[in-house]
Order: structure tokens, then C-alpha cells, then sequence
């Protein structure tokens, strides 16, 4: 091989990976989005409790794990109880919008 064929694989590559990166980016931006809808409409929500819009709230920032550590301090739940009601209580929103 030539370095004109080595430089233009090279080039490909490059092109490649931008896509690739530039795609996910816009993946994230779109999460993000969707993230700050489902907490407006979560405030807005009247049959949940508030307990359970500060849970879902965690839950939907990306924080559940401190989602699932609120519950516990809230209800006294353990650690599998507590994890068990955050996922249904995700499980439940989903299905609700």
C-alpha cells in the first residue's frame, strides 16, 4: 500500500468516529430533554404522593440510587424493599405517560 491509500483509510476512520460521537451526542441531548418534561409533568401530577415525586424525581435526574436510599429513610424499607417499590414506582410513570 501507498501513503495515499494509508492516508485516505486513515481519513475514513476519523469520519467515522465523528459520526459515530456525534450521533450519541444528540442522543443525550434528547434524554436530557425528556427528562425535564417528565419532571414538569411530574409536578403537575395530583395521584402521586409527594414521597413519591421526590422519589420519581431522583429517578429521573439519573440518581437512583439516592432515589432508593430516600425510600428507605422514608418508609423503612431495607435495601431490596426499597429497590423493588423505586422500580415500580419508574415502572408505573412509564406507563403513564
Amino acid at each position: 500500500m501507498d501513503y495515499l491509500n494509508i492516508f485516505i483509510l486513515i481519513a475514513l476512520l476519523f469520519v467515522l468516529i465523528f459520526v459515530i460521537f456525534a450521533y450519541t451526542n444528540s442522543n443525550r441531548k434528547n434524554n436530557k430533554t425528556m427528562t425535564r418534561m417528565d419532571i414538569s409533568m411530574l409536578n403537575q401530577a395530583n395521584n402521586i404522593s409527594n414521597n413519591d415525586k421526590q422519589i420519581l424525581k431522583l429517578v429521573l435526574q439519573g440518581k437512583k440510587i439516592l432515589a432508593i436510599k430516600h425510600t428507605r429513610e422514608l418508609y423503612g424499607y431495607g435495601l431490596k424493599q426499597a429497590k423493588d417499590y423505586v422500580d415500580e414506582l419508574e415502572r408505573r410513570w412509564e406507563n403513564s405517560i
